[in-house]
């Protein structure tokens, strides 16, 4: 595992994105069929309340259990059972949708605020036949996304470092030198 730090000029900025309530950020997924980018899928960037034991508790504890391949996804439901604080933020993305939210959840992420100017990324994690070692996969970039949000939080935030602790170093790499930034 190692961890990767970013360290940015943020400027102030404008952002339409809340991070800090319920309301809906839209965003739009790349759909693949049969390897070619064919167009794209509507999904939501929400944010999860781990007071929410009817809810959204409920829907991770599931996706715990269906995600099963996937270590992190034990991971985050145990963080996000057991450390509730305002310093600490918890994501989705969700698919637009009539299923059960962890039917539509296809990707989490864990972020909190350390030392006052820090925002941590420490869990990212999409559904596991969404990620990036699943070459068929029916929809790509749900990581890259997550990241992206990642960076407009820290934005809105006006912290002056972003901090990535990584189980998957390529991903990493890969985004973050697409962007110019390692």
């Amino acid at each position: 595992m190692f961890w990767f730090y970013v360290c940015m000029n943020i400027q102030n900025q404008k952002n339409s994105v809340n991070f800090t309530s319920t309301p809906i950020h839209y965003v739009n997924l790349k759909k693949v069929t049969n390897g070619v980018e064919d167009g794209f899928i509507k999904a939501v960037f929400t944010k999860l309340n781990p007071n929410d034991l009817e809810g959204d508790c409920l829907a991770i504890e599931k996706i715990k259990e269906t995600w099963k391949e996937n270590d992190m996804a034990e991971k985050f439901a145990g963080i996000f059972k057991f450390f509730k604080s305002d310093l600490n933020f918890y994501n989705a993305l969700e698919l637009v949708g009539n299923n059960n939210l962890d039917e539509r959840i296809v990707s989490l992420v864990k972020s909190s605020i350390e030392g006052g100017r820090t925002l941590k990324l420490s869990i990212l994690l999409s559904k596991p036949e969404l990620s990036r070692e699943n070459i068929q996969r029916p929809i790509k970039n749900v990581g890259e996304l997550m990241l992206g949000e990642i960076f407009n939080k820290a934005k809105q935030l006006q912290v002056s470092r972003l901090e990535f602790e990584s189980a998957e170093d390529a991903f990493y790499i890969h985004v973050l030198t697409r962007l110019g930034l390692s």
